[in-house]
């Protein structure tokens, strides 16, 4: 359909008013919270860009500068050492799956190391963080771990979707900011080993005065 000039903003109006009407469902009210979630950030940082352009600029290049990868790029003998306190915690405790993960924007994250492939993990590793994590990183702000469910955000098969043991998380961070994590778990165990949540802890701790 071609909208005739001059009628695209009784259009736009129209579509902001049918998303600001109450929800009919349960899945629609989870939509519109999800879609401030994502859309949120998003439209602040487009207006920033717009306002001041030469400041996000340089804020983004200083963030490249910073990242997990460009720090084990400049500084090998950091990734080592970073590299040997997790060997040493995967040796005591033997989780099935551990991957350390840079976090590069609000919901932008990049995968730095796994032990195995993370295409079938219930959360991302690169690309998009997932909503699932939400709860994390909130714990992660106030520089604590967090441990719980991670189910899948899409429709898949109940043994892909719900994962029957929680996850562990511990976040990575700088003065400013939450720079990475760690993400953990144990498949199929009904609970996270016994002092595996307060040694990685102390691990992630060890990690930023590696890498902060």
């Amino acid at each position: 359909m071609t909208l005739r000039p001059g009628a695209w903003p009784a259009s736009l109006w129209a579509l902001i008013r049918d998303w600001l009407r109450p929800p009919g469902s349960v899945g629609g009210a989870l939509w519109k919270a999800f879609s401030i979630v994502i859309l949120a950030p998003l439209l602040a940082s487009a207006w920033m860009l717009w306002r001041y352009p030469e400041q996000v600029m340089e804020r983004l290049l200083q963030r490249q500068e910073t990242s997990l990868a460009a720090i084990f790029r400049r500084r090998p003998e950091s990734q080592r050492q970073v590299m040997e306190l997790l060997g040493a915690y995967v040796q005591e405790y033997q989780p099935t799956q551990i991957a350390l993960v840079a976090r590069h924007s609000a919901i932008g994250v990049e995968e730095i190391w796994a032990n195995e492939a993370t295409a079938g993990w219930p959360t991302a590793t690169g690309g998009l963080m997932h909503e699932n994590m939400q709860p994390a990183l909130a714990a992660m702000l106030f520089e604590l771990c967090w441990q719980g469910p991670l189910r899948h955000p899409s429709p898949r098969p109940r043994l892909l979707r719900d994962a029957p043991s929680p996850w562990l998380v511990c976040g990575l961070s700088d003065a400013a900011d939450v720079r990475g994590y760690v993400l953990v778990h144990w498949q199929g165990a009904e609970r996270i080993p016994a002092g595996a949540l307060q040694r990685l802890d102390a691990v992630s701790s060890g990690m930023e005065r590696i890498l902060f």
